[in-house]
């Protein structure tokens, strides 16, 4: 958000010389995805409404979409939490449609991910159904997993660490650690960063194992299993990838 890629005052005014349409596009994405990763929820409102609605990066209901949908109900849905404004929990609702709609058109890409915008909408509309919420993101992690959206899977976890952050500290933990080793394994060293540095001491005794995440092993686009932590809980259920 801050490097000389992303500089609105010197990259922008070059694609805008340029006429660089689908630059400037990527442009807007990028700092949309990175403001949300990143807690910046004002930012990434703002980016939102720079992109065309229906957008799709090269036409048609692939990758490019799925992502984009992916981010405009997340960021919608962690608006109304802050401001319990309903128009932000209408948007957020109207993507989640669409996502079901072309779900059911066919659209490989967007199972996990209307998984994970169900779960985040009833952390913020049922926020006292634990045992619901639980199993919805079990569902999106799983789903995520197995379809190799790894970048999905660790989001996932991360929302549900922070779910359960003062509810319940062994599973914020377990959620955590797993959301930190699966960012890791896609390579996103600042992401992990972020998150050990401001999250770290929910970890307890596994803050110094979780150092090691610190340091991304081997990049990867997907993941096909999970490592089992003895002394973590279980869960019951087993892009433009611009952080990498």
């Amino acid at each position: 958000l801050k490097g000389d890629l992303l500089d609105p005052d010197t990259q922008m005014i070059k694609w805008k010389e340029q006429k660089q349409e689908k630059g400037i596009l990527l442009f807007y994405v990028s700092r949309q995805y990175l403001a949300y990763y990143f807690e910046d929820l004002e930012l990434a409102e703002k980016m939102t409404y720079k992109l065309p609605r229906y957008w799709r990066g090269g036409g048609g209901p692939g990758l490019f979409l799925s992502t984009r949908l992916l981010f405009d109900g997340l960021i919608f849905l962690g608006r109304y939490k802050v401001s319990l404004k309903r128009r932000y929990l209408r948007k957020a609702d109207l993507t989640l449609k669409e996502c079901k709609n072309l779900v059911g058109l066919g659209c490989v890409n967007l199972p996990n991910v209307t998984a994970l915008l169900e779960a985040e909408r009833a952390t913020a509309v049922e926020p006292k159904n634990t045992r619901k919420i639980q199993q919805l993101f079990d569902r999106a992690i799983s789903l995520s997993g197995r379809t190799g959206f790894l970048s999905v899977q660790a989001m996932a976890n991360e929302l549900a660490f922070k779910y359960f952050q003062g509810r319940d500290p062994e599973w914020s933990k377990t959620y955590l650690y797993l959301s930190l080793e699966l960012y890791s394994r896609w390579g996103a060293a600042g992401k992990v960063k972020q998150l050990m540095d401001k999250y770290g001491h929910h970890l307890g005794d596994k803050r110094q194992e979780a150092q090691s995440f610190l340091v991304p092993s081997r990049t990867e686009g997907g993941l096909r299993g999970r490592q089992r932590f003895e002394s973590l809980r279980s869960s019951s259920l087993t892009m433009p990838d611009v952080l990498q």
